[in-house]
C-alpha cells in the first residue's frame, strides 16, 4: 500500500474521531473566515463612503461625530451651522462641489435629509456616483406652489413599500424609538427612488432644502427671505465639500478650522481614526477566533494520542515491512494534516456560505454590503495556518511511532 492509501485507510478506520476532529476545524475556519470578511468589507465600507468628500463642514465639536452624522447618519444632530457659511464655500473657486445637508425629521426610522439638487451630482461613494433608479430628482421647491417633492434611497423605498406617486407624512426628531409628532401640515410626494449605493444613502429620504426649511420648527426663519429684518439666519447641519485641487484641501481644511462658526472635518482621517480606536477589539475578536482553531488542533492531538496504542502496533507493522522510523513518523503527521486540511477547506466554503447567506441581513442592520470572494490570499493562509497546527499537533504520537521498537509493538507492551 502506498503511503497516501495508508494515510486513508487510517482515517477510515478512525473515522468518527477523524469527523469529530475536521468538524473542529472547520467551525474554528469558518469563524475566523466570517470575522476576517466583516472586518475586511466594513473597513472598506467606511473607507470607501468617506472618500466621497474631501471635507465635511458643521458645528463646532468632535470631528468624528460630524462625520459620523453626516456621512453615515449615525448619532444625534450635532447643531447647525449659518445658511452663510455654505453659501460661501459653494461660491469658493478652490470648492468644485458643497453639498449641503438638514437634518431634523424621520420617517419609519429613515432620515429624511434636506439638501440641494447637487446632491445627486456628487458620489455616493468612492467610484459610485448618485444615480436615479426611477423616477425625476426634485425640483426647485416653490412656497407658492402646493405639494412637496422627496426622493427615496433604496432601502428606504424597499423597507416602506413605498413607490414613485405615493405620498407619506414626516415626523419630528430623529430618533426613532420616541413618541414624534407627524408633520401634518406637509405632505410629501415621491418622484424618484435611488440606485442601491451600499451607503447610509440607502436609508436616506431626499428632499429640498427649501422645503425642509419651510416646515414648521425647523428653523427660526420658517421659509422666510435669509436674511430678512428681524429673522435669525437660516441653519445647515453639515456641508459635504469636494476641493477643485487637492492643493487646496489642507488651506481650506484649516481655514474653515480656524474660523469661530465651524469646524471641517476629513472624512477619511476620522474614519481611520475610529478604526483605531476600536482596534483592539477588533483583534480581539479576532484572536478568539484563531484561538478556537487552535483549540481543535488540540482536538486533534488528543484523539491521536488516545489511539496511540493502536498505532504503535501499525507502526511496528510497518517497520517489521521494511518501513524506516521517519517513513512511519511521516505517516502519523500526515494523518493529522490531512484531518486539518479537511476540516479547513470545509470551514472555508461553510465560512463564505454564511457571509453569502447572510450578506442581505448584515446589509439591513448596519448597511454594510457584504462582498465575498471565492478565494483570496487570507484564505489561503488561513487554510494553511490550521493545516500546519494539525501537523504540528501529530508532530507528538509521530515521535511515539518513531521510537516504537518492532518487537514491542508487535507484542502490545507499553
Amino acid at each position: 500500500m502506498n503511503h497516501e492509501g495508508f494515510v486513508l485507510r487510517s482515517l477510515r478506520h478512525r473515522r468518527a474521531a477523524t469527523l469529530l476532529s475536521a468538524l473542529g476545524i472547520g467551525l474554528g475556519v469558518a469563524l475566523v473566515t466570517a470575522v476576517d470578511a466583516l472586518r475586511r468589507e466594513s473597513r472598506a465600507h467606511f473607507e470607501g463612503a468617506a472618500l466621497a468628500a474631501d471635507l465635511v463642514v458643521g458645528p463646532k465639536g468632535d470631528p468624528l461625530r460630524i462625520v459620523l452624522g453626516a456621512v453615515f447618519h449615525v448619532g444625534e444632530d450635532q447643531g447647525t451651522i449659518p445658511e452663510s457659511r455654505w453659501r460661501s464655500l459653494a461660491a469658493d473657486p478652490r470648492v468644485a462641489r458643497a453639498v449641503p445637508f438638514a437634518f431634523g425629521d424621520t420617517y419609519a426610522g429613515f432620515r429624511v435629509v434636506g439638501t440641494t439638487e447637487a446632491a445627486f451630482g456628487m458620489e455616493a461613494r468612492h467610484g459610485t456616483p448618485v444615480r436615479l433608479a426611477e423616477g425625476t430628482p426634485f425640483g426647485p421647491f416653490d412656497p407658492e406652489k402646493p405639494g412637496y417633492e422627496a426622493v427615496l434611497g433604496a432601502t428606504a423605498a424597499a423597507a416602506t413599500g413605498l413607490g414613485v406617486g405615493d405620498h407619506f407624512h414626516a415626523e419630528h426628531g430623529l430618533d426613532a424609538r420616541a413618541d414624534l409628532d407627524e408633520h401634518e401640515e406637509a405632505e410629501w410626494r415621491v418622484v424618484g427612488i435611488l440606485e442601491r449605493t451600499g451607503t447610509a444613502l440607502d436609508r436616506s429620504v431626499l428632499v429640498p432644502l427649501e422645503a425642509f426649511w419651510s416646515m414648521e420648527g425647523h428653523d427660526p426663519s420658517a421659509g422666510k427671505a435669509a436674511g430678512a429684518e428681524g429673522e435669525a439666519p437660516r441653519q445647515v447641519s453639515a456641508v459635504a465639500v469636494r476641493v477643485a485641487s487637492p492643493a487646496f484641501l489642507v488651506p481650506l481644511f484649516q481655514e474653515i478650522r480656524a474660523s469661530e462658526d465651524a469646524l471641517a472635518a476629513r472624512p477619511l482621517v476620522e474614519v481611520r481614526n475610529l478604526f483605531d480606536l476600536v482596534g483592539n477589539a477588533d483583534r480581539l475578536l479576532f484572536a478568539v477566533s484563531i484561538l478556537v482553531v487552535v483549540v481543535a488542533a488540540v482536538g486533534v492531538l488528543v484523539s491521536m494520542v488516545n489511539t496511540m496504542n493502536e498505532r504503535r502496533r501499525d507502526a511496528a507493522l510497518m517497520r517489521a515491512l521494511g518501513a524506516r522510523r521517519r517513513v512511519v513518523a511521516g505517516l502519523v503527521v500526515g494523518e493529522a494534516a490531512a484531518t486539518g486540511a479537511a476540516g479547513a477547506l470545509a470551514g472555508l466554503v461553510l465560512g463564505h456560505a454564511l457571509v453569502a447567506v447572510g450578506a442581505a441581513r448584515v446589509a439591513e442592520w448596519s448597511g454594510i454590503p457584504m462582498r465575498p470572494a471565492l478565494l483570496g490570499p487570507a484564505d489561503i493562509l488561513v487554510f494553511a495556518g490550521a493545516v500546519a497546527l494539525c501537523a504540528l499537533a501529530g508532530l507528538a504520537p509521530a515521535i511515539g511511532a518513531y521510537r516504537t521498537e518492532v518487537a514491542e509493538g508487535l507484542s502490545g507492551g507499553r
